[in-house]
């Protein structure tokens, strides 16, 4: 997942540079335009060949039709990112789930969770080694470290958004593996360092 999110911000970074540069040649365009035409316009002017009002007229129109021009060269880059945008819905809705949903198993309430030797592992950089906590009932723990030591991999284990490859996570004395998924998630909330906030209300956010 983290791979296809690199490759998502990749392509949005080029569809930017492509559309910067289109707007800056369609823009020199018009400016060349504007000057090409204001150019004539004084010559002809000063030739006496037309007057004010002959100059002014169509200089007005010219300068107004930049507008739709400038519009229809930039539909390309829109077509162009509303095209990528639903690729990548596509690309999400296409995803396989980590972990499969769990049902039919008997509600339980929280009463503490527990880590036991957890080892952990993204390819071949392992990023927990025999790793135990206990966080009791009622309870405020810290889990401090360096930078990429595993504390948001840890807690993403105890959520159970990926398998433990060794050891065991357990909530209120069961297997996380035997947890209802919807009611895991009732018991545990994790906020990640890039929160989305959705355009609703602060509780529903929440």
């Amino acid at each position: 997942m983290n791979e296809k999110t690199d490759e998502l911000s990749r392509d949005e970074e080029k569809m930017k540079r492509i559309a910067g540069r289109n707007t800056a040649i369609t823009n020199t365009v018009v400016l060349a335009f504007d000057l090409i035409m204001l150019f004539a316009s004084a010559l002809l002017y000063q030739s006496g060949a037309v007057g004010f009002d002959g100059v002014l007229i169509p200089t007005l129109a010219l300068f107004s039709s930049f507008g739709p021009v400038i519009a229809l060269a930039a539909l390309g880059s829109t077509l162009q990112n509303t095209f990528a945008a639903g690729n990548r819905v596509l690309d999400i809705l296409d995803e396989m789930p980590v972990v499969e949903e769990i049902t039919g198993k008997p509600e339980i309430t929280f009463s503490g969770a527990k880590a036991e030797h957890v080892s952990f592992s993204y390819g071949n950089e392992t990023i927990l080694s025999d790793v135990s906590v206990t966080i009791p009932e009622n309870a405020v723990v810290g889990i401090v470290g360096r930078s990429g030591s595993g504390k948001s991999t840890l807690l993403k284990l105890l959520m159970r958004f990926w398998k433990v490859q060794k050891g065991s996570v357990e909530l209120s004395g069961r297997s996380v593996e035997e947890i209802n998924t919807k009611n895991l998630r009732e018991l545990e909330s994790f906020v990640t360092q890039e929160t989305q906030l959705f355009h609703d209300s602060i509780k529903n956010n929440l």
